[in-house]
């Protein structure tokens, strides 16, 4: 008697790195990953009239031309599953039970909270609630006291924050910090030395992409100790994107500017998420603009966890508003 094998009506998705970077399937998405054009190839050594070549300023040094990266772009589709709980989306970055302590003082207390892979999550909180430490803990500059951070399933609370930064996670700081004897093209450089492709990982971001995204491209040869605020923060994010990240940390990022210029730095934000597929966590006090810009935003106050949902529900929330405003009393 022939045998024979039950099988399934719904079809089995094998995971296959050439699709879609979320759900890493082709089937079910709105649009699979297609392969887009390679990066454009830059002069070899030696090629120093040639458009786009960057330089190392040290003699004796790597003078090749800049690396290319490329991160997957993101397909149509919302990536929610169903699970025992519900839906579910996946988690690019996880905080189990996170405490800071210094000393007796508790910088952060039991937090814990999911980063959906692709989305922009804005942070928010009053002045010492624990958001630049939060940040801190997720890239690096400080390790947890206790509990786990979680990045892409693996642990990696220990790691410093070069050695995430190998693995796709870049910060920018509030007071933009550039190499300032150098020119913009060389910061870029200096990104890229320092990023996934000095670790052996594959290309993600050409340089013609970053140089689209931050408006840069004609600012190569210019020192930039000469640049001004806006242009500073253009820079350090060139740089960040140069390291070939899947994730950027962003402190205070519209921290100095008028209305005009966080018009045009969120407009860079978004083609950094949307175009490149990267999921962004930015901490800043301006909430309207943050409103605007997350798809969800995390209160904390004193160290500990207050609230994560949509900017709708969460800036009209009356906890939060009297965590700002305060409370409210009858004459």
């Amino acid at each position: 008697m022939p045998s024979t094998t039950a099988t399934s009506s719904t079809p089995v998705r094998t995971p296959n790195p050439r699709n879609c970077f979320r759900c890493r399937t082709g089937n079910g998405c709105a649009s699979s990953w297609v392969k887009r054009r390679s990066a454009r190839s830059l002069p070899r050594p030696g090629a120093s009239n040639a458009p786009g070549a960057l330089r190392a300023v040290v003699p004796g040094q790597w003078r090749g031309p800049f690396p290319s990266f490329r991160s997957p772009p993101v397909c149509g589709g919302s990536h929610v599953g169903s699970g025992p709980h519900g839906s579910f989306r996946m988690s690019h970055m996880s905080l189990e039970n996170v405490t800071m302590k210094f000393g007796p003082f508790r910088a952060l207390t039991d937090v814990s909270f999911h980063i959906d892979r692709g989305e922009i999550l804005g942070v928010a909180g009053p002045n010492g609630a624990g958001k630049s430490t939060l940040m801190n803990v997720c890239t690096g500059g400080l390790r947890a006291s206790e509990g786990k951070v979680i990045f892409d399933g693996k642990t990696i609370t220990p790691f410093s924050r070069h050695v995430r930064c190998g693995l796709g996670i870049a910060q920018t700081f509030q007071v933009p910090t550039l190499l300032s004897s150098l020119t913009v093209g060389e910061n870029l450089l200096a990104g890229a030395l320092f990023g996934r492709e000095a670790r052996g990982a594959p290309p993600g971001i050409s340089l013609d992409e970053i140089l689209s995204l931050t408006k840069l491209g004609d600012l190569l040869e210019m020192e930039a100790a000469r640049a001004d605020l806006l242009t500073r923060k253009r820079i350090m994010l060139g740089a960040a994107l140069a390291t070939g990240p899947e994730m950027i940390f962003m402190d205070e990022p519209l921290g100095g500017l008028n209305a005009e210029e966080i018009a045009d730095f969120l407009d860079v934000v978004r083609h950094v998420r949307d175009t490149l597929g990267i999921t962004v966590v930015m901490v800043e006090h301006k909430t309207r603009a943050l409103a605007e810009i997350a798809d969800r935003i995390l209160i904390i106050n004193f160290g500990e966890f207050v609230m994560l949902d949509t900017p709708e529900i969460v800036l009209n929330d009356d906890h939060v508003v009297e965590i700002y405003l305060g409370k409210k009393h009858d004459a």
